[in-house]
Parts: C-alpha cells; structure tokens; sequence
C-alpha cells in the first residue's frame, strides 16, 4: 500500500517554548504526518494497514470517546482504503469535532454511555459476531492503536530526530513525549535506548498516574532489560486526569497560538505545560536542547 505519511515530519526550533523553558526547544512535529490531522495515529494506522492487507479484513473496530483522534483518524483511512469502521465511544459529545468527523467520514458509532473496560470488551465481540454472520472478517484495534507493531513502526520519529538535529550539530539532552495508551513514548524510549543515546526520555502523562503510564509502556517494550524503574514518567501535567483540562494549561495553548504554535488542551497543551514545569524544577540551569514530540490533536482547536 502507499505509505500514509510524508517522508519525514518537520522539526523545528520554537522560541516561544524555549523562552518558557529555560532551555532551547526544537519542536518534532508529528501533527504534521498528514493533511487530515492525525497527529502521531497516521505511523500507527500505517503499520496496522501493512499488517493487514493480506488477511482480506472487512472491517476495523476500535474504542475512544468523542474527541478521540485515534477514532477519527482510523474512521478516514478506513473509507480510503475501504475498510468499514466500527467505532465504540464512550462519554460521547455529539458537539466534539473529532466525533463530526468519525460520522462524516461512515464511520458506524456504537455509543455504549459511561466508559467501562468490560463494556468496551462485551461491544466489540458482539460486534464481531455479527460482522462474521453478514460474511465479513474484524479487526479489533487497541485502545489508542498501541500495540508492540506499531511501536516498532514508531521507531522511526527517535531516527529522524537524530539526523534532523545531527545537521545542527546538536544531540538532545532530553525528548519530552504526551503519554496516553502509552505507544509513542514507548517508542521513544526503546529507541533512544537502543541506540545507545546520552538522551533522556521524559514521558508526560495525560491520562493515568505514574505508575498505571509505566505498566501500559512496559507492556509495549520487548526488551527486558529496560526495567519499569528505567522510565521516567512525570504527572506535572496530569491535573484532575484524562480530559480534565488544567487552567495554566489551558492558558498556554492559548499563548502559544497567538505565536503560531498550536497546541490543544487534552494532549499537547498539558504536556507541553508539564515539560514547562519540568524544566523548571529539574534543569532549569543547564544548557543544551530539548525535543517536544508533538503528538498532534489541534484538529479541536479549528473546528470544535
């Protein structure tokens, strides 16, 4: 199949989060994998494609609420490519953006109400059976499109870092990276350690507790090696959790726009006023350069 992405997303140097930080900041621009928004989901949906294109499979299901951009992105590639899409969301907001564009798309909705683990599980075997009876062949996709493949598949935004930053003469003293399901920054991490890198890896998470972000990306990471007590997870950008929104944060994506950076308020924006803090409280007094993996998500920003 052709590949979903460009050849190599943008990194760029950002003033606006250097001056916040303390420290020089280059920004990896995963937002911009593609035109439609999918943020970091477009290397993922890539290796779930390549995965798959021989197992003649009908249809594609997957989880999230109403603003899920894995939901969003899999619901247009899946018609591209012409898969079916069959979506179970969870506190669902018909007025999310993310949601118009799942239902734009034909994308088929299951609303199963408040989220629940077994709810989620009960939805999607139901919906295999029936996809099995009418002659079609599911696929069911983790939550967030994480899975040890497209970890692997990941692996690549820690390559291009490398050689985009080697034409500077600059080797990172840390990568910051948003952690939700855990796939990216486990990517990340098992990169930068595999290469032997000085570099650390700092995950934000956006979702979970500390110690909930740590078993997600150990359970991703195949190398045994690197130890649970290995990954550095800060909750500096946490709040009150998942889609609970921060003010300062909050405050932040709205700075950061009006200089041409956008960021939005679930992911991004939390993680980018985590490393903030980070940096402020950790190394603020050294010297050097830091990546923020921009995971994407400002879909929200432009047409919520």
């Amino acid at each position: 199949m052709d590949s979903l992405l460009q050849e190599m997303t943008p990194l760029t140097y950002n003033e606006f989060l250097t001056k916040a930080c303390g420290i020089r900041v280059w920004i990896k621009h995963e937002d911009m994998s593609d035109a439609y928004g999918s943020g970091n989901k477009t290397r993922k949906l890539h290796t779930i494609f390549e995965e798959i294109a021989d197992k003649n499979i009908t249809h594609l299901i997957c989880d999230g609420n109403s603003r899920s951009n894995s939901c969003m992105a899999l619901a247009h590639y899946a018609s591209l490519y012409g898969y079916r899409a069959e979506i179970i969301l969870y506190d669902v907001d018909k007025t999310d953006a993310s949601y118009r564009a799942m239902i734009r798309s034909g994308a088929t909705v299951h609303d199963i109400g408040k989220w629940s683990e077994r709810g989620i599980a009960t939805q999607a075997a139901s919906i295999c059976r029936d996809i099995v009876q009418q002659g079609g062949k599911p696929y069911v996709i983790p939550t967030g499109i994480s899975t040890r493949a497209t970890v692997l598949g990941q692996h690549k935004i820690v390559d291009e870092i490398v050689a985009q930053l080697a034409k500077h003469h600059i080797s990172p003293t840390y990568i910051f990276c948003p952690v939700g399901s855990g796939g990216t920054f486990a990517a990340v991490y098992e990169r930068i350690h595999m290469l032997q890198s000085r570099c650390i890896p700092v995950g934000m998470t956006v979702a979970n507790d500390i110690r909930r972000c740590k078993s997600l990306v150990s359970q991703l990471l195949e190398n045994s090696n690197l130890s649970n007590e290995d990954i550095v997870i800060s909750d500096l950008s946490l709040g009150l959790g998942y889609e609970r929104e921060i003010a300062m944060a909050t405050k932040l994506v709205d700075e950061a726009a009006k200089t041409g950076l956008f960021l939005d308020t679930i992911y991004t924006g939390k993680a980018a006023y985590g490393m903030i803090q980070y940096c402020k409280k950790y190394i603020r007094d050294e010297t050097g350069d830091i990546v923020f993996v921009h995971t994407g998500g400002h879909y929200q920003r432009f047409y919520r």
